[in-house]
Formats: structure tokens, C-alpha cells, sequence
């Protein structure tokens, strides 16, 4: 097992870039969608003591995702605690998303 964090979750979560297929990207895409009639955004992450999952995860997303949907309450839940060396804990979370206008 690697004691380096992952330093792509940022990008993978935050990145406002449709091309680039991140969480708030998606968000987007899926509230515009019509696939499904309460589309939920689903987030899973650990935490890291330098780099605390709430606050890219939660605040950062919420702030970011804002914005370009409407986002829903969240509902989260913790998860561990793990046997990896960094990420010990974690978290789900999830919220559902709808466009802006309809």
C-alpha cells in the first residue's frame, strides 16, 4: 500500500471543465440530462490529516456546483475506520440535482 495521497481527487472532484468529466462537470451534464426523475450527484472520498475531506468535498463542491444547478440538501455518511495508512476515514455523500431552469 502507498502512503502518498492521491493528488488527482481535487481535479477529479472540483475541475469546472466539461472535458475534463469532474464532479461538478457532471453535475451539470446529469441535472440537464433527463435520464431520470431525481438525479443525484454521489461523491465518495477519504480523508487525509493535510488535506480534510469536508472541506474539498463538502464546501468546496456546494460552492462550486452552486453556481450551474440546483443542489439539494446533502445526506452524507461516514465511512471507517479503514486499515489504509493515510486514509483511515472517509465519507459518502450525495445530493440531488436539478437545472436551473425549467
Amino acid at each position: 500500500m502507498s502512503e502518498k495521497p492521491d493528488d488527482t481527487a481535487i481535479k477529479d472532484i472540483l475541475w469546472p471543465f466539461a472535458a475534463d468529466r469532474s464532479a461538478v462537470s457532471d453535475c451539470r451534464k446529469l441535472a440537464e440530462a433527463e435520464i431520470a426523475p431525481n438525479p443525484a450527484m454521489l461523491i465518495y472520498g477519504f480523508d487525509d490529516r493535510r488535506k480534510p475531506l469536508r472541506d474539498m468535498m463538502m464546501t468546496a463542491f456546494e460552492t462550486l456546483a452552486k453556481p450551474g444547478v440546483v443542489l439539494g440538501a446533502r445526506h452524507e455518511a461516514p465511512i471507517g475506520p479503514l486499515m489504509h495508512p493515510v486514509h483511515q476515514t472517509g465519507a459518502v455523500a450525495a445530493w440531488e440535482v436539478r437545472p436551473l431552469h425549467r
